[in-house]
């Protein structure tokens, strides 16, 4: 404390105003104070302190009589230490921002009334909204969360959350400010120890969306493998069954005239049995042996034929938009032309009462992460969009599961097996849906490599049958369709022999070339349960005799053998099911 006449001289100071200016009392009593006096004012002052220091100090100046004259009272207080505090406490305000704005995940601050206090840039892009706009309002009423369990909006998620009523890794729907909703994982904790109403609580969201899309895109592939094996095992007894079906009426019919009445029905009963192998195919779609015969080429000839076939005297209409200098795709064109007739089909059944499917052909940039377990990379887009009813929330989760269908004399390999088929040609299938709105599905292929070369048009398929003649061995393990092979070949004037096996194939091969009665070709079923099968006794054979004539003809294989037969040594194959002309067209080409 000083008192200082109205020149700012010093009448009167107190021990603690001389410590505080680092002076004995009687040296400044008549001297000027030297900082600046104004009155009713609070003023902050640095003051010379020890070691070349400097301390903040507060002056606060009143008016006061002393001595029966005016003058003036001076209060100093040291508060260089507050200031201080309230610095420290400033800088760990701004690191505390800097931090949170640094987490990747949302957090919200909630005071003990349950309002928001604070939250970090990932909230406010989140949410939707800015910390000015929804500090202070209630927690619930910032936070659009449905229960997991019955779809209700949330309103109160500190009791909820805090009770672990639902579990931290439970993904819980979260509706932004745009509409639009995702998934993410909530985790609630208490400031302190304790009752939430005394200190409030931190929340934390994590976007899983993703995550979970990923998951369910793992889970998809490892049903469709499980589903593959079954398939794959169907497909190959239904194929020899095939085979022994139309091998015998192709032979039955070789001897009857084109315009005799038993040769009429005996080819409705062919194509009906050629019209079963749509169903071994969509089988095989799910199995190894479903392997893509990939080459470059554009589909969008491929695509809007397949429309205008499957579209032909329905009521629904296609709108096509593709981009101009589409790119060329790495494909099969028979099985994404399958996939292309599954997806026309489903949007015109989704509008009995007509309506209209927009068709998207585009050239796509995908960015990792844009679209949850496609690569980055360049894709050219299918996208497949009708007018009908939609697909509901449950319903869309298992629209790609094998046998799955809700219509009522559907089969559930549709879609199963086009899923299937992008998956294999190194694409991704996805589909969004909105009841009484409609449903996209969209289809991504990857660009290719090269640019595709035109093929000249599909000929007429020729029915020529090719007489023969030399020694064929046949290896099978059916019996009856060992038989029925073997009739074939006989007709068309082949010497047979057969084996049922590929150890047995092999022992034949040997001792027919040794005793000088040499095999001019050997049929080979690929799949042989429990035994040994045709890639691997091709393989020794073709060690044994460079000279083999190998043909491989099964309906179900673990391999790529059917689509890259060249590479295991095979000259020809004949895909079961199989008629008297598919295997003469290939022992001419190879034994002429």
């Amino acid at each position: 404390m000083l008192i200082l006449t109205q020149e700012h001289e010093i009448k009167f100071l107190n021990p603690a105003a001389a410590q505080l200016l680092e002076a004995q009392p009687e040296s400044l009593v008549g001297e000027i104070f030297p900082f600046e006096v104004e009155r009713g004012k609070r003023i902050e002052l640095e003051v010379p302190g020890p070691e070349e220091s400097t301390r903040l100090v507060e002056l606060n100046a009143v008016d006061l009589v002393w001595e029966r004259e005016g003058a003036l009272l001076v209060i100093l207080r040291d508060v260089t230490l507050h200031r201080s505090a309230e610095l420290d406490l400033q800088r760990e305000k701004e690191r505390l921002a800097v931090t949170l704005d640094s987490i990747a995940d949302a957090v919200i601050a909630v005071n003990p009334n349950g309002e928001v206090e604070r939250m970090n840039q990932e909230a406010v892009k989140m949410i939707g909204v800015t910390l000015a706009s929804v500090c202070g309002q209630r927690l619930g009423d910032v936070l659009k969360l449905r229960h997991p369990k019955t779809g209700k909006l949330i309103t109160d998620p500190v009791g909820v959350f805090l009770s672990q009523e639902i579990a931290p890794e439970l993904g819980v729907s979260l509706a932004g400010r745009d509409g639009a909703e995702f998934l993410v994982t909530v985790e609630m904790r208490c400031i302190l120890e304790g009752d939430p109403s005394q200190h409030g609580c931190v929340v934390v969201l994590r976007d899983v969306t993703s995550h979970k899309k990923a998951e369910e895109e793992i889970f998809q592939t490892e049903k469709l493998h499980s589903i593959s094996l079954l398939a794959g095992g169907i497909a190959h007894d239904f194929n020899n069954i095939l085979t022994a079906i139309l091998g015998n009426i192709s032979m039955v019919r070789m001897g009857m005239d084109e315009g005799d009445i038993g040769s009429k029905k005996l080819l409705l009963a062919e194509k009906a049995a050629l019209q079963a192998t749509s169903l071994t195919q969509q089988l095989l779609s799910f199995s190894k042996s479903g392997t893509p015969l990939l080459e470059a080429t554009t589909i969008d000839q491929l695509v809007e034929d397949s429309t205008q076939f499957i579209l032909r005297g329905s009521n629904v209409k296609c709108e096509v938009h593709k981009d101009d200098n589409l790119w060329s795709v790495d494909a099969d064109k028979g099985q994404i032309s399958q996939v292309v007739n599954n997806l026309i089909i489903n949007a015109d059944q989704a509008m009995p009462e007509g309506g209209i499917i927009r068709l998207d052909l585009t050239c796509e940039h995908v960015s990792s992460g844009d679209i949850p377990s496609l690569p980055s990379g360049d894709y050219v887009c299918i996208a497949v969009q009708d007018q009908g009813g939609g697909i509901t929330p449950d319903n869309l989760k298992r629209i790609f599961d094998p046998y799955f269908t809700t219509k009522k004399n559907g089969n559930g390999l549709g879609l199963a097996s086009s899923y299937s088929i992008i998956k294999s040609h190194h694409g991704l299938m996805t589909v969004e849906s909105v009841v009484s709105e409609g449903s996209t599905f969209k289809v991504y292929l990857p660009k290719a490599a090269q640019v595709a070369v035109p093929t000249p048009a599909a000929t007429q398929e020729d029915n020529t049958i090719h007489p023969g003649h030399g020694r064929i061995l046949v290896m099978d393990d059916m019996e009856a369709m060992m038989m029925v092979a073997g009739e074939i070949l006989q007709v068309l004037g082949y010497e047979v022999e057969f084996s049922t096996n590929g150890d047995e194939a092999i022992e034949a091969y040997k001792k027919a070339k040794e005793a000088g009665k040499p095999f001019d070709a050997v049929v080979f079923d690929l799949t042989v349960p429990g035994g040994m099968g045709g890639e691997e006794a091709c393989r020794i054979l073709s060690e044994y005799d460079p000279g083999l004539i190998a043909v491989a003809s099964s309906g179900y294989s673990t391999s790529n053998v059917m689509s890259e037969y060249e590479a295991a040594g095979f000259k020809a194959v004949v895909p079961k099911p199989y008629r008297i002309k598919d295997m003469s067209a290939a022992l001419h080409r190879i034994l002429k």
